[in-house]
């Protein structure tokens, strides 16, 4: 999968331009500060996003890559309102996904293996570093409250002699009532980045640009 940014903001900004924005915030489970400015929640920290241009800045820390903008647009765009359903998908799940697994697999999942594979027990602290929580699931695992209504399951297992270590990045089933497929496959993306970040001590780095392809 990829975008021309340029004209994939574009979109966005006009699609998000079309929409009443406090008719959005409820649908997304945002809060409107005034008729022109909402604020949501993604990875932990809070991110104001104004109508009807849709330039989006955090709170406190670095500022969004313009794919992470376009993103936050889009969820904005396509909420539908819907509570989460509290089971967790695959990726391959989802609608089309199968066909991108292993890009998925490659971007997504080896940034995780990579850093957790080996020390599963640091995911715990880097997962509470973006407002993460615990599960019971895997060598080690925790949901991450990545937008306000669409939460992600990151599940290690620590890998030994016999087996090499695994990851996987489970999704909210209703989350294909906020997000296209590509918008699920960069947020899993960015919350393998963010982890792998926090567990670094750079909980709010700002990643680069991205693409799955």
């Amino acid at each position: 999968m990829e975008i021309n940014l340029d004209f994939a903001w574009a979109k966005a900004q006009e699609d998000f331009a079309r929409i009443d924005p406090l008719e959005a915030a409820g649908r997304a489970g945002a809060e409107p500060i005034d008729r022109s400015t909402l604020r949501l929640r993604y990875f932990g920290r809070p991110v104001l996003v104004r109508h009807p241009d849709g330039e989006s800045r955090p709170e406190t820390g670095p500022p969004l890559s313009r794919r992470e903008q376009i993103l936050l647009l889009h969820y904005l765009v396509c909420a539908g309102g819907a509570p989460p359903e509290r089971q967790w998908i695959s990726f391959g799940e989802i609608p089309g996904g199968t066909i991108y697994l292993q890009p998925f697999r490659q971007r997504c999942l080896r940034p995780l293996i990579r850093r957790f594979g080996t020390d599963p027990a640091a995911l715990a602290g880097a997962a509470a570093a973006l407002g993460g929580e615990p599960l019971a699931l895997g060598d080690a695992a925790c949901a991450l409250p990545a937008l306000p209504r669409v939460s992600l399951a990151v599940i290690l297992w620590q890998g030994d002699d016999e087996f090499a270590a695994n990851a996987t990045v489970l999704f909210d089933r209703g989350v294909t009532g906020y997000l296209p497929l590509e918008d699920c496959a960069t947020l899993a993306q960015l919350a393998a980045m963010y982890l792998v970040g926090a567990a670094s001590g750079r909980p709010q780095t700002a990643p680069p640009e991205l693409r799955l392809k």
